[in-house]
Parts: structure tokens; C-alpha cells; sequence
């Protein structure tokens, strides 16, 4: 009705599905930010390549983060960027890499985490191991964040947070 072409249609909505990990609200703004951008050109053809523009606006990375990130705290933050260069990771190499950054967490406290992470679809559990769900986020992360300065940031949302009773102890 809109008289609107999906050029490469099938490779277009595969980019769509990867990039949004099927995230209801993902799939609807990356529609609406490629209909405004061929709005704004005077065009009725959507292509890989207007995608592509989507995925490097400022604007669209952030509303990602928010949406992935939803309601996770500051540990489960934490626990997504450490895994960001690798593939897999379980739970004891998630453990190591917390106490090297200065984070004791007890196991019931890492496991409780990587299930919030797991329910938020972040993370997908595949036995003793995870793997992102959401595919685009180590990429989508690396491209809009400083991540060394984002993970120094959430540890001290974690110091603040122990001073007020958290379970979480710093070295």
C-alpha cells in the first residue's frame, strides 16, 4: 500500500533478523528508521545498504542497548562485555575474569546473574555454556561504546552499591 520495494528482499529481512535478534521492538524501529530514510531521499526502494546506515546511526546503537539491556543490572552488564571477544564462555571462565577485574561473586550470585541475562534474551544457555542470543550485541557495542570506561563505570555503580548492603564483594 505504501508502494515501498524491498530490494534483495530475502537478504534484507535476513539482516533485519539478525540485527534485531527478533526483538519485537528492534524489528519495529529498524522498519520505521528505513521507511524515514527513503522518505527523506525521495525513493521507494529499500536496500542492504539503507540497513547498513541504520546500523551506524548513534541514534539506532543506543535505543539497542536500552532494549537489550532492558532492566539488567549492573552486574549483568558487567558479565556481557566481559564476553564480548569470545564465542562461548561458562560460568567458572565468567567467575576468573570477574575476580581479575577486582569482583569476588559467589556462584549463586553469577548463576542468578546469567539467568537475568538468559531471560532478557541476551544470553542463550547451551549447557555448561553461553552464547549471545542477541548476535549483534558484542558488534553493536564494540562500534558505540568505550567499553573500558562503560565496564569502570559499572564497577562503580557495583562499589556504590555494595556501601548501600550489596552482595558483591570488591577487592
Amino acid at each position: 500500500e505504501m508502494g515501498i520495494t524491498l530490494e534483495g528482499a530475502g537478504e534484507l529481512v535476513d539482516g533485519i533478523i539478525a540485527l534485531s535478534s527478533c526483538h519485537p521492538n528492534i524489528v519495529q524501529y529498524l522498519c520505521q528508521a528505513l521507511v524515514a530514510g527513503i522518505s527523506q531521499r525521495r525513493e521507494r526502494a529499500i536496500t542492504l545498504d539503507d540497513l547498513a546506515r541504520v546500523e551506524r546511526q548513534g541514534e539506532f546503537r543506543d535505543f539497542f542497548l536500552e532494549v537489550v539491556w532492558g532492566e539488567a543490572t549492573p552486574l549483568e552488564k558487567i558479565i556481557s562485555l566481559l564476553a564480548l571477544n569470545r564465542e562461548r564462555v561458562t560460568q567458572s571462565e565468567l567467575a576468573v575474569a570477574l575476580s581479575r577485574g577486582g569482583l569476588e561473586v559467589s556462584p549463586r550470585e553469577l548463576e542468578k546473574a546469567l539467568e537475568g541475562l538468559v531471560l532478557c534474551t541476551l544470553f542463550r544457555k547451551e549447557g555448561p555454556t553461553y552464547t549471545y542470543a542477541a548476535e549483534s550485541f558484542p558488534r553493536i557495542v564494540k562500534r558505540s561504546q568505550d567499553v573500558e570506561a562503560l565496564l569502570g563505570s559499572l564497577l562503580e555503580q557495583l562499589r556504590l552499591e555494595e556501601g548501600r548492603g550489596g552482595m558483591i564483594s570488591h577487592r
